[in-house]
């Protein structure tokens, strides 16, 4: 009887996350506090790309490594939104599929390719998701 007040209480949990699912995916609250210092980050690169056109004197090679380190840093967090956009991505198909097959093995859902072979097993095929191209590349 304690086996089964726990599977309802599992289930009941799975069913909360699936019906919060899709607001959850669109919370990548990562972008909210990136987006921000981007802005912030090429407001100030602008400002000083003006001034280097108007400033060619000694001070205008300070500014130069300036722009030069504002630049990489605008890369850098560029690279982090990427990365971060995939593990928000990752983590929440991992719910989905956990939820919806408890057979699963969250262990080896690391790899696309146990990703789709999993799908597949189901009768899933992986290409017909809308914007699969949009994941996998």
């Amino acid at each position: 009887m304690i086996e089964t007040e726990k599977y309802r209480q599992k289930r009941k949990i799975n069913q909360i996350g699936l019906q919060t699912f899709f607001l959850n995916v669109e919370n990548n609250h990562y972008d909210f506090g990136a987006n921000k210092l981007i802005k912030d980050l090429e407001k100030k690169l602008a400002e000083l790309e003006t001034q280097v056109e108007s400033d060619i004197k000694e001070s205008g090679y300070m500014k130069y490594m300036e722009i030069y380190f504002l630049k990489k840093e605008l890369f850098a967090i560029s690279e982090m939104k990427i990365l971060y956009a995939y593990k928000h991505f990752e983590t929440h198909l991992k719910f989905l599929l956990k939820a919806s097959y408890q057979e699963i093995k969250e262990s080896r859902l690391y790899k696309w390719e146990f990703v789709e072979d999993f799908l597949k097993s189901k009768k899933i095929n992986p290409k017909e998701i809308s914007d699969y191209i949009e994941y996998v590349i």
